[in-house]
């Protein structure tokens, strides 16, 4: 079974995704803009192997 320590564990947003004189909550949007982009792109990867592993039926 797949553990993380918290939902923002597998995020990884950070580096020069962070703009540099961005305001608090400038960085809040984006943060919360990456973490429904890894959370789609997570999906459809689930789907993709379930599928690919016959695990689940299209």
């Amino acid at each position: 079974m797949g553990l993380v320590a918290d939902v923002d564990s597998h995020i990884g947003f950070g580096g020069e995704m962070e703009p540099e004189h961005a305001s608090e909550e400038k960085v809040k949007d984006l943060k919360t803009m990456w973490s429904e982009i890894c959370k789609k792109k997570i999906d459809e990867a689930y789907e993709e192997y379930m599928v690919k592993s016959r695990l689940k039926s299209k």
